[in-house]
Formats: C-alpha cells, sequence, structure tokens
C-alpha cells in the first residue's frame, strides 16, 4: 500500500481518538502516555508524549522529562500544516514550497531530497516538537532508521537540558553537554525518545501491510 493511500487509512483509524481526547497510557519496557491531536491525509502522526519519570545511573532521584510533540508528516509542508504556522525555526513555508515545486520539475520528490527531512526544535517558545519526514524516508530503509536515530538525539538534549536548567535561555544560553559523568542519564532518555519514535513509525509500516 502506497504512503498516501495509507494516510487515509490513518486518518480513519485514529478520527475517534482525536474527537473524543484523553491520554493513553503505553509501556514500551517504560512506561509514557500520548495525547492525541488533529491528523490529516499528510499528517500522519501529531501526539504529546508525557514519558514516565525514571532513573538514571549516575543521576540523583528521579527524571521527569518535560512533554514533547511528534509529528510525522508527508512532506515538509505537512510540519507547517501541523503547527498552523507559515514558518517555524527560521524556516518558511513559502521557500518549502518553492523547494519542492523546483523538485517537480526536475521529475523529482522530496523522496529524491527533502526541504526538512526531519527537525527538533521549540515552536511558540514554548512547545518542544520532534518531525519526520515520511516521503523523505522513504528513500530506504536504512534512511529511515538514521533519521529514527537522529532526531531523538537532539530531543534528548533538549529534554535533559530543560531539566537541568529550567530558567534557559536557550538562544543564549550553553546547553548540558554530553559528558563521562551524564552519559548514561543522556542514553536513558535518548533510548526511551528513540523507542516511541521508532514504534510509530513501525506502526505505521503494519498498517501499509493491512
Amino acid at each position: 500500500m502506497h504512503l498516501r493511500l495509507l494516510s487515509f487509512l490513518v486518518f480513519f483509524l485514529f478520527h475517534q481518538a482525536v474527537v473524543a481526547q484523553t491520554w493513553r497510557t503505553e509501556d514500551l519496557s517504560f512506561e509514557f502516555s500520548s495525547w492525541q491531536l488533529p491528523l490529516s491525509k499528510d499528517i500522519l502522526v501529531n501526539e504529546v508524549i508525557h514519558i514516565s519519570p525514571f532513573e538514571a545511573p549516575g543521576k540523583e532521584g528521579m527524571i521527569h522529562p518535560p512533554k514533547f510533540r511528534i509529528i510525522m508528516g508527508y512532506g515538509s509542508l505537512s510540519l507547517f500544516d501541523a503547527l498552523g504556522t507559515n514558518e517555524v525555526a527560521g524556516l518558511k513555508r513559502e521557500d518549502a514550497q518553492k523547494f519542492i515545486d523546483d523538485l517537480r520539475q526536475q521529475g523529482k520528490t522530496e523522496v529524491d531530497g527533502a526541504f526538512i527531512a526531519g527537525l527538533t526544535n521549540i515552536h511558540a517558545g514554548k512547545e518542544f516538537f520532534v518531525f519526520f519526514n515520511l516521503e523523505r524516508m522513504n528513500h530506504s530503509a536504512g534512511y529511515a532508521s538514521r533519521i529514527l536515530a537522529h532526531e531523538p538525539l537532539h530531543m534528548a538534549r533538549l529534554l535533559i537540558t530543560t531539566i537541568e536548567k529550567p530558567t534557559i535561555d536557550y538562544i543564549k544560553d550553553p546547553w548540558v553537554d554530553l559528558t563521562d559523568s551524564n552519559e548514561e542519564y543522556f542514553a536513558e532518555t535518548l533510548e526511551r525518545i528513540a523507542a516511541i519514535c521508532t514504534e510509530r513509525f513501525n506502526q505505521l509500516n503494519r498498517l501499509k501491510s493491512i
């Protein structure tokens, strides 16, 4: 089943969840909760994620990660649609559209090269999000695996920095770096984010086989 056709199936299956929004608890060898946000034919995953508190070697007490949002959409424009904006992280919708139009003139799509393949950032100064461009990830299974490892690392650093520096100015102040003393802290946070993102991607792939 082509991903475009899959999008209609995903929209149908999750329609009731969008209408009757509730936190849903899941277990991937660790607990987390998800809150479903609106989907469309191009926005296939759109959720707020809250990872339950956990412990990490070398870190005193429980770790309470901030909430973040996962967006998986077909094409770069789906990110702007999901966030309801024409600009995010300095990237503009009009530039994305021009990039896509130029690709089409060459007989190509974002499978061949994307304006945004993946992005982790902060929207409107308060909402943490990680975006995956499913069209670009159709390039190959190997490329998809790279993106699924790449973006969660950025999100892990963003969450850890927020935990350790709650009053941080994200533009002016230094972020928390990976060191020998906090490596396990990073690893425990990263593996949870990566597991959730990979599971959502795998769920889409399982639906493709229906």
